[in-house]
């Protein structure tokens, strides 16, 4: 009952981010005293309520200053921070850094984000650290690659993204299916992504698809390092994976992404065709 009732709250909070909602907004919220609501929510979270619902306003916002060209006055305006002088003061103090020097780094820090809760729900997935030798599985010539646009932000609210940090919807995937369904190779889709620099909250995605006969990875240091992600699940859960990579997996693993391409090897192996076999692979640094 308990865990329900957090979980509730917790939702609510997701749906209100953008608004200046308080300690006092959420105890309310519950229905219960102060002192036992909090102890409640200390217990699920490990985090006090003002301290998490700051830590998820500025994980969002470190978001937005990777993926979009928000200035950091609109960001701050978008998360209901009284100033930009105090967001970038409650930036620097959770993320070590100004928000600034965060949008311009050469790599994406994960090791302060704090998840959205219902990533914690998804299956467990296994992790290891590998090496690929430099343009393996990737060629730039450049009439192998496509390219579509995505409108930021996704939808990270209560219910986890379906279309995010993956690129994907259901047409993709259909011909994805379509594709690991007919070959014996393995199925290989690389994916980078770019900031438009037209349009303030939109990315272009440059996105390769090719087949490969056989794959090895190396454990041995040599080439560029990567966190290989082993998934078997539904496609239904196939949709939303990359995301909960990026938002759970990532902050979890301390990681720090680096720029280069995440690529998705299908296994090739003839599965029940609601099931999805595959590797992930993030660049890290």
């Amino acid at each position: 009952m308990h865990d329900k009732i957090i979980n509730d709250i917790l939702d609510w909070i997701e749906d209100n981010l953008t608004k200046p909602i308080s300690t006092i907004d959420v105890i309310k919220k519950s229905g219960y005293s102060q002192r036992y609501f909090q102890d409640l929510f200390l217990h699920k979270t490990k985090s006090t309520i003002a301290k998490y619902i700051l830590s998820r306003k500025l994980s969002m916002s470190a978001i937005l200053l990777k993926l979009t060209r928000y200035s950091i006055s609109e960001i701050s305006n978008d998360y209901s921070f009284t100033s930009q002088q105090n967001f970038s003061r409650a930036f620097k103090r959770y993320f070590k850094v100004t928000p600034e020097f965060y949008r311009k780094s050469k790599f994406w820090d994960f090791r302060y984000y704090r998840p959205q809760h219902k990533v914690f729900d998804f299956k467990k997935i296994n992790c290891q650290l590998i090496y690929l030798s430099k343009d393996r599985l990737l060629d730039n010539n450049s009439d192998d690659f496509k390219f579509f646009d995505i409108s930021i932000p996704f939808d990270f609210k209560s219910n986890i993204a379906i279309e995010g940090l993956g690129y994907k919807n259901k047409k993709q995937i259909e011909i994805i299916k379509s594709l690991v369904d007919s070959s014996n190779d393995n199925l290989c889709v690389s994916y980078n992504y770019f900031l438009s620099s037209k349009v303030k909250n939109k990315i272009t995605v440059k996105y390769n698809i090719k087949y490969i006969h056989d794959y090895n990875f190396s454990f041995n240091k040599e080439g560029l390092k990567y966190y290989l992600f082993s998934f078997l699940g539904s496609w239904e859960d196939y949709m939303i994976l990359s995301n909960i990579i990026y938002m759970r997996e990532l902050p979890l693993l301390q990681a720090k992404r680096r720029d280069g391409y995440d690529i998705e090897i299908f296994n090739s192996g003839k599965l029940d065709k609601n099931i999805c076999s595959l590797n992930y692979l993030i660049p890290i640094i």
